[in-house]
Protein backbone atom coordinates (compact mmCIF):
# COMPACT_ATOMS: atom_id res chain seq x y z
CA UNK A 1 0.00 0.00 0.00
CA UNK A 2 1.26 3.11 -0.86
CA UNK A 3 1.84 5.90 1.74
CA UNK A 4 -1.16 8.19 -0.22
CA UNK A 5 -3.50 5.03 -0.15
CA UNK A 6 -2.81 4.34 3.65
CA UNK A 7 -3.46 7.84 4.54
CA UNK A 8 -6.61 7.67 2.90
CA UNK A 9 -7.79 4.64 4.36
CA UNK A 10 -6.91 6.25 7.56
CA UNK A 11 -8.57 9.42 7.34
CA UNK A 12 -11.87 7.45 5.80
CA UNK A 13 -11.63 5.26 8.88
CA UNK A 14 -11.55 8.11 11.07
CA UNK A 15 -14.35 10.10 9.30
CA UNK A 16 -16.89 7.19 9.91
CA UNK A 17 -15.93 6.47 13.59
CA UNK A 18 -17.05 9.97 14.10
CA UNK A 19 -20.25 10.33 11.58
CA UNK A 20 -21.84 6.54 12.52
CA UNK A 21 -22.31 7.36 15.84
CA UNK A 22 -24.03 10.96 14.94
CA UNK A 23 -26.46 9.46 12.43
CA UNK A 24 -30.17 9.81 13.75
CA UNK A 25 -31.65 6.42 15.41
CA UNK A 26 -28.64 4.99 15.86
CA UNK A 27 -28.31 2.16 18.30
CA UNK A 28 -25.26 -0.48 18.72
CA UNK A 29 -23.42 -2.52 20.86
CA UNK A 30 -19.68 -3.00 20.83
CA UNK A 31 -19.97 -6.46 21.98
CA UNK A 32 -20.07 -7.91 25.46
CA UNK A 33 -18.65 -5.86 28.09
CA UNK A 34 -18.06 -2.68 25.87
CA UNK A 35 -20.06 0.36 25.09
CA UNK A 36 -23.74 1.08 23.92
CA UNK A 37 -23.85 4.16 22.06
CA UNK A 38 -27.10 5.67 21.25
CA UNK A 39 -28.20 8.53 19.29
CA UNK A 40 -31.67 10.29 18.46
CA UNK A 41 -31.61 13.18 15.66
CA UNK A 42 -34.95 13.74 16.56
CA UNK A 43 -36.28 13.69 12.92
CA UNK A 44 -40.22 12.96 12.15
CA UNK A 45 -39.12 11.37 8.82
CA UNK A 46 -36.75 8.67 11.28
CA UNK A 47 -38.76 5.45 10.82
CA UNK A 48 -36.92 3.52 13.99
CA UNK A 49 -38.23 6.71 15.89
CA UNK A 50 -42.11 4.88 16.01
CA UNK A 51 -40.62 1.27 16.50
CA UNK A 52 -37.94 2.86 19.31
CA UNK A 53 -39.87 5.49 21.11
CA UNK A 54 -43.75 5.94 22.81
CA UNK A 55 -45.05 9.19 23.27
CA UNK A 56 -47.60 9.55 25.93
CA UNK A 57 -49.79 12.35 27.40
CA UNK A 58 -49.22 15.61 25.29
CA UNK A 59 -45.98 15.10 23.65
CA UNK A 60 -46.18 14.86 20.10
CA UNK A 61 -43.84 14.84 16.94
CA UNK A 62 -43.40 18.07 15.83
CA UNK A 63 -41.21 18.69 12.57
CA UNK A 64 -37.65 18.21 14.23
CA UNK A 65 -38.40 18.00 17.96
CA UNK A 66 -40.67 16.22 20.23
CA UNK A 67 -43.30 19.02 22.21
CA UNK A 68 -43.46 17.54 25.54
CA UNK A 69 -46.21 19.38 26.43
CA UNK A 70 -48.52 21.93 24.76
CA UNK A 71 -48.86 25.43 25.58
CA UNK A 72 -52.22 24.98 27.82
CA UNK A 73 -52.01 24.76 31.36
CA UNK A 74 -51.32 21.84 33.17
CA UNK A 75 -50.52 19.73 30.56
CA UNK A 76 -47.85 16.90 30.74
CA UNK A 77 -46.52 14.33 28.36
CA UNK A 78 -43.93 11.58 28.18
CA UNK A 79 -41.14 10.18 25.42
CA UNK A 80 -39.87 6.81 26.48
CA UNK A 81 -37.28 5.03 24.78
CA UNK A 82 -38.44 1.31 25.62
CA UNK A 83 -36.34 -1.26 24.06
CA UNK A 84 -34.11 -2.85 27.19
CA UNK A 85 -30.76 -1.50 27.54
CA UNK A 86 -28.78 -4.10 29.27
CA UNK A 87 -25.71 -2.90 31.01
CA UNK A 88 -22.61 -5.21 31.17
CA UNK A 89 -19.64 -5.37 32.56
CA UNK A 90 -18.29 -5.37 36.77
CA UNK A 91 -18.79 -2.15 36.95
CA UNK A 92 -21.83 -0.72 34.84
CA UNK A 93 -22.65 2.57 33.83
CA UNK A 94 -23.30 5.11 31.71
CA UNK A 95 -23.04 8.74 30.71
CA UNK A 96 -25.75 11.13 28.93
CA UNK A 97 -26.18 14.42 27.23
CA UNK A 98 -29.59 16.24 26.25
CA UNK A 99 -30.17 19.28 24.55
CA UNK A 100 -33.68 20.56 25.56
CA UNK A 101 -35.50 23.79 26.39
CA UNK A 102 -37.85 24.73 29.18
CA UNK A 103 -39.95 27.21 28.61
CA UNK A 104 -40.05 30.39 31.71
CA UNK A 105 -43.77 30.87 31.42
CA UNK A 106 -46.47 28.82 33.12
CA UNK A 107 -43.44 26.39 34.38
CA UNK A 108 -41.67 23.01 33.17
CA UNK A 109 -39.44 20.25 34.09
CA UNK A 110 -37.70 17.41 32.55
CA UNK A 111 -36.80 14.05 34.37
CA UNK A 112 -34.72 10.89 33.47
CA UNK A 113 -35.18 7.83 34.67
CA UNK A 114 -34.29 3.96 34.20
CA UNK A 115 -36.45 1.66 35.47
CA UNK A 116 -36.98 -2.20 34.81
CA UNK A 117 -38.91 -3.47 31.84
CA UNK A 118 -41.35 -5.41 34.63
CA UNK A 119 -42.87 -1.46 35.78
CA UNK A 120 -45.80 -0.43 34.14
CA UNK A 121 -46.12 2.84 32.03
CA UNK A 122 -48.85 5.01 33.22
CA UNK A 123 -50.53 7.71 31.72
CA UNK A 124 -48.48 11.45 31.95
CA UNK A 125 -51.64 12.95 33.32
CA UNK A 126 -52.26 10.35 36.14
CA UNK A 127 -55.71 9.02 35.20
Amino acid sequence: MTTSSTASALILAIILLLVAPLSPGNCASTGEGNALFFSFGGSGKNRSFATEFALYGDAEMNSSEVRVTRVAIESSGRMIYWKPVRFFGTKPGFSSSFLFFVSTSNGGGLAFFLSPVSVPLEPANGD
